[in-house]
C-alpha cells in the first residue's frame, strides 16, 4: 500500500517545510533542472575530448548535502538497465579511479 501523502501540504509552505526539513521535495522537483545544467556545464568544461567510441567502464555522481537524494534517485532508475554500474560518492575526496579533473 502507497504511503499517504496530503495534498494540503502543498498549500502550506510552514507545514510543508516543517515535515520536509531536508527540502527532499524541493531537491526531486529540480532534479530535471538539475541534470541540464549538468549537462551544460560538462559541455563547457570540454567533457567530449575524453569520449571515444567505446563506454565508459562505469559512471560516478558525486553529491553532497540534499542533492545526494537525486542521486540516490539515478542510481534506482539506472542502475537495473545501465550498461555500466552507476556509483554514488557521498563523500569527498573522490576515488582514485575517477582520475584527473579535466583542465
Amino acid at each position: 500500500m502507497a504511503p499517504f501523502i496530503d495534498d494540503a501540504l502543498l498549500d502550506d509552505p510552514e507545514e510543508l517545510a516543517r515535515k520536509d526539513s531536508q527540502a527532499t521535495l524541493r531537491a526531486l522537483a529540480t532534479a530535471g533542472a538539475q541534470a541540464r545544467e549538468a549537462l551544460v556545464l560538462a559541455h563547457e568544461a570540454g567533457v567530449e575530448r575524453l569520449t571515444s567510441d567505446d563506454r565508459p567502464r562505469s559512471v560516478l555522481v558525486a553529491a553532497l548535502g540534499g542533492s545526494a537524494l537525486v542521486a540516490d534517485v539515478l542510481e534506482l532508475l539506472a542502475e537495473p538497465s545501465s550498461p555500466v554500474p552507476v556509483h554514488i560518492r557521498r563523500n569527498v575526496p573522490l576515488p582514485g579511479w575517477v582520475g584527473p579533473w579535466i583542465s
